[in-house]
């Protein structure tokens, strides 16, 4: 059996020492390499409408900030009102961190935000929150009748229509009319004189036969 020496000794403590020191080296940078995954998670910064917010009149939008940029292509956000139903109009628009989300609002009452998004690396991300809406917006006015003769008529405007010169068909049955009494009264002129031109011709006759 051989006793290791004093030099052997020293040799194989050297080593070891060395080994725990390149281990001490590289923990710190293991422990920052499977942390930086985690950090790079998106999460959800602020909210407008606020969390738990009272509002005077319904919101024309939710937008949603997040700590980092979210995937626009898997970025969902649906938000309900009084009696759950759905008041979002078209999908997000992400930029970015900001997630905004049109709302065809308009009634009193609890309304509830539900979202879902994709951070660039992948993680999911989702959560609810909700706000209230103390006044419903004001409803539009219906728009004004247009008043039209052919609307509206009235005892007044179907006589103005009626004397108007050029108010329908019944103008071209005037001028109709008023041309047939022309016509008439010349052709009894052409009667007329051919009338007396042959009661003249006739004179004549007798008068060349008398003589």
């Amino acid at each position: 059996m051989q006793i290791p020496t004093a030099g052997r000794l020293r040799g194989r403590a050297g080593s070891l020492v060395a080994t725990v020191g390149a281990v001490a080296v590289l923990i710190p940078g293991l422990l920052l390499a499977l942390a930086a995954p985690a950090s790079a998670h998106s999460s959800l910064e602020t909210t407008s409408p606020a969390t738990s917010a009272s509002l005077d009149v319904p919101p024309a939008e939710v937008v949603l900030t997040f700590s980092e940029s979210v995937s626009a292509r898997y970025s969902r956000v649906a938000v309900t009102g009084p009696g759950d139903l759905s008041v979002t109009r078209g999908a997000p628009q992400v930029d970015g961190t900001t997630v905004r989300q049109p709302l065809a609002a308009s009634a009193a009452g609890a309304y509830t935000v539900s979202y879902q998004v994709v951070s660039q690396d992948g993680h999911p991300v989702g959560g609810t929150f909700g706000f209230t809406v103390t006044r419903a917006s004001p409803a539009a006015s219906p728009p004004a009748a247009t008043v039209t003769a052919s609307a509206t008529p009235s005892p007044t405007g179907a006589a103005v229509l009626a004397s108007s010169p050029t108010a329908g068909p019944g103008a071209e049955d005037t001028d109709d009319g008023g041309g047939g009494h022309w016509v008439t009264v010349t052709v009894v002129v052409i009667v007329v004189l051919l009338a007396v031109g042959a009661v003249l011709a006739v004179v004549r006759r007798r008068r060349s036969g008398a003589r």
